[in-house]
């Protein structure tokens, strides 16, 4: 492994263990910014919303669930972007995205903030990149300017990219950090398995490599919301080297939901689906009408061959806590309760598909409302406190002899920490810091469990 240092105010680049050469011998890398539009010379496409351009900076505030500034972009299936933009707003509901992949999510802080990513493409061919409100109401203006999207394979090729920490490091001392259309050009030694110190800053690299736990294994994230519009699946990747696919749907539970646009998504008949290969009921219901369209993720989901995904994650009960679902018993099997639900996955997955290890992942802690209520001493109208879903969890995996990660105990996210993770107008979904934390969590045990 070679280690280098590179600082160019000195204008020359020395190796560990004291041998010297020439800046020439490193690399010249190319950088394209796919989003020429990325300072908002003009306006992009609307969907929803009112909107303005002044000064390279785009402003647009929602009239309704979803708005949204979108602009066409071409992707290829299975390449992995770096999508970047100084955002402004006051609500952590506002992301940046391409069509049907998981938002990234400012702080909310009210200031410009810097939001980064590494998405996945899920289509090749024309998709769109998105700057979306998921609020359903109380809109307030959104300001975004400097966007950029940055193919990662195509500069490093497939299986040696860079996490996100190390690109953000990376694009900062390209073109002296300023936004850029079209490519540039810029002299760096980062290459895979290397450790680069631009001006006295060590990267480390955490592209995806042979030296990673999971190198070369897929992996599939279940869960509700918090999986869906969280970026924790993307770090679980960067942490452990596997290729993972998230497939969350809001508002889904591990047991039955009557709703139109929820009851197919909820675990129990996504276990149908994948071992029948019948999406009938999915398909018909993708599209709620009420600006949560599940059909991107649907797709993601019908795309994948399960007879190469190695492992899956199941993270669900919080929305089952929440809708007073009964706890039930573990001789229980079928979607009416919590325990019963757990049992009929097990059973349906690894009868079809006994090659798929299944790791379940509790609830973390949460508030039980808006108002302040800690979710450890108000228990749900049944009389059911969200800890008890927890333990119902460990049991049934302990009954089914599978791993189970117990979040709510072990993730550190509790009622004195909440302010780090939880933003104040939330319950239970996360801030970008406590997505990162919570990959980083379940990451570590998957390393250290399969």
């Amino acid at each position: 492994m070679s280690y280098y240092y590179y600082n160019r105010s000195k204008k020359y680049t020395e190796k560990r263990f004291e041998e010297t050469f020439d800046l020439s011998e490193s690399n010249t890398q190319t950088f394209t910014n796919l989003e020429d539009n990325g300072n908002f010379n003009s306006m992009w496409a609307v969907v929803n919303v009112t909107h303005s351009v002044s000064n390279n900076t785009g402003f647009f505030t929602a009239t309704a669930a979803s708005g949204r500034l979108q602009e066409s972009i071409n992707t290829v299936s299975g390449h992995k972007y770096y999508l970047k933009a100084e955002m402004k707003t006051d609500s952590n509901q506002v992301g940046l995205r391409f069509a049907g992949t998981p938002l990234i999510f400012p702080q909310g802080t009210g200031e410009f903030e810097v939001v980064s990513g590494i998405i996945d493409g899920i289509f090749t061919g024309e998709t769109t990149l998105r700057f979306q409100d998921l609020r359903e109401s109380g809109w307030t203006q959104v300001q975004v300017r400097s966007v950029m999207v940055i193919d990662l394979t195509d500069i490093y090729g497939a299986g040696n990219e860079p996490s996100k920490n190390d690109f953000d490091s990376i694009i900062s001392n390209v073109n002296d950090g300023e936004w850029f259309a079209g490519t540039v050009e810029q002299r760096t030694p980062f290459a895979q398995n290397e450790v680069v110190v631009y001006d006295g800053i060590s990267l480390k690299s955490e592209s995806k490599s042979s030296n990673k736990p999971l190198y070369g294994r897929n992996g599939v994230c279940f869960g509700d919301s918090v999986t869906e519009f969280g970026n924790y699946p993307e770090v679980i990747g960067d942490k452990t080297g596997a290729d993972i696919t998230n497939v969350g749907f809001g508002g889904a539970r591990m047991s039955n939901h009557p709703s139109f646009g929820y009851g197919p998504f909820c675990m129990t008949k996504l276990a149908d689906a994948i071992t029948t290969g019948d999406f009938s009921q999915q398909i018909a219901e993708k599209d709620a009408g009420n600006g949560d369209d599940n059909t991107e993720t649907l797709d993601r989901l019908m795309a994948i061959d399960w007879n190469q995904v190695d492992f899956i994650t199941i993270n669900y009960g919080t929305n089952d806590f929440a809708s007073d679902i009964p706890l039930g018993t573990e001789t229980d099997n079928g979607d009416t309760t919590y325990f019963g639900a757990i049992n009929y996955v097990v059973q349906t997955i690894q009868s079809a598909f006994p090659h798929i290890e299944i790791i379940f992942v509790t609830p973390a802690w949460r508030w039980y409302d808006d108002n302040g209520i800690d979710a450890d001493s108000t228990p749900n109208p049944g009389g059911n406190h969200l800890y008890e879903f927890v333990d119902t969890m460990i049991s049934a995996a302990q009954k089914n002899k599978l791993p189970v990660l117990d979040l709510y105990r072990t993730s550190g996210i509790n009622k004195y920490t909440a302010s780090l993770y939880i933003p104040p107008t939330e319950e239970v979904h996360l801030n970008q810091k406590g997505y990162e934390h919570l990959g980083n969590r379940i990451g570590a045990f998957l390393n250290a469990t399969l």
